[in-house]
């Protein structure tokens, strides 16, 4: 009975697998580093994810290490809003995401007042480090 019971509990394992897999493969992913002019990393910065399409923020910081990542963005528009005091406020507009994208957007950030602000509207292309089923 308890090999049964083993064996039942591996084909549900494997079932929900099956199910959950495609549903994460629908989505996609920014994440970077956070960084001052020196290069020297920035810990606590707020980032604001913006989905322009649908209006729905997600918001996330850069951890101990500058590090940043929103997984599980939804295909559309977005714009990256990065704000930590005794820096300008970064806006990064016109970034594209697409099924199964992992983009990396390291964010140079510019000592300044919060009421500066630096915008960058697309001009460097985005880092695209994983992309799925574009036949590349």
């Amino acid at each position: 009975m308890t090999l049964f019971r083993g064996v039942s509990s591996l084909l549900a394992t494997l079932l929900l697998s099956a199910a959950v897999a495609p549903m994460l493969a629908q989505n996609a992913q920014i994440g970077g580093r956070v960084v001052d002019p020196s290069g020297a990393v920035i810990p606590g910065t707020a980032i604001i994810i913006m989905n322009t399409d649908t209006g729905v923020p997600r918001r996330t910081s850069s951890n101990d290490e500058g590090y940043y990542a929103a997984p599980m963005l939804q295909p559309g528009r977005y714009r990256l809003t990065a704000q930590k005091e005794g820096f300008r406020p970064l806006t990064r507009d016109g970034i594209v995401l697409q099924v199964g994208d992992r983009i990396t957007l390291n964010l140079p950030m510019e000592v300044g007042a919060a009421s500066d602000s630096v915008t960058i509207s697309a001009e460097v292309p985005l880092l695209r480090t994983e992309m799925r089923n574009r036949g590349w």
